[in-house]
């Protein structure tokens, strides 16, 4: 075990590279927002927007929608300035290692996710890109088959023919990532059991 670049943090050669993996999620991410000029005219929030299944409910909601639009564009280049302001710092951050990050107590997935929960503020795709990146590293070929993002894509369908609403879908899945990780991590063990794929 050695430190974490410029931490106290002990880390095996296959966690340091889990949470270099992460960091470069991290930064992408932020790269993605400073370029994502669209924001201004379709914030964020508008994308969490559950539009309605009957045709007047959803006529009444863009009509409301059209009626708030110069609020919603301002609101959506307050936001953009926000992040413009906050984007040097937290995109050096990504460089940087947090006081409070620490060594995964348990070897397993869910152990390593806990631990390095602050660096994974990322978007679902990139998540499960992350995660799914991390198992080839942290179990060698026993986690080159395993991927999280195939879980996630059997339990969107199975959720889209129960006709579960996007809103409903978006609530839910932040759960099913849960458990799906649970479950790799249950099916998968430690990753220190295969010392012959330590990096």
């Amino acid at each position: 075990m050695q430190p974490l670049k410029k931490s106290n943090v002990m880390l095996t050669a296959k966690e340091r590279r889990c949470y270099r993996v992460a960091q470069g999620y991290r930064r992408q991410f932020l790269l993605r927002g400073v370029f994502s000029v669209y924001r201004i005219v379709w914030p964020y929030l508008l994308s969490r927007v559950a539009w309605s299944r009957d045709w007047w409910r959803r006529a009444a909601q863009f009509i409301l929608l059209l009626l708030l639009w110069p609020l919603i564009v301002l609101w959506g280049l307050l936001e953009y300035m926000v992040l413009l302001v906050r984007f040097p710092v937290e995109f050096i951050g990504t460089y940087r290692v947090p006081k409070t990050v620490r060594s995964p107590g348990e070897k397993t997935l869910a152990g390593i996710h806990n631990a390095f929960q602050q660096v994974l503020e990322l978007p679902e795709g990139m998540y499960i890109r992350c995660i799914d990146d991390w198992l080839p590293i942290l179990f060698g070929k026993r986690g080159e088959g395993q991927l999280m993002m195939a879980f996630v894509d059997r339990e969107r369908q199975r959720q889209r023919a129960a006709e579960v609403s996007e809103f409903q879908l978006a609530a839910q899945m932040r759960s099913e990532l849960a458990v799906a990780r649970e479950k790799l991590s249950k099916r998968l063990g430690h990753y220190l059991s295969n010392q012959n794929a330590e990096a």
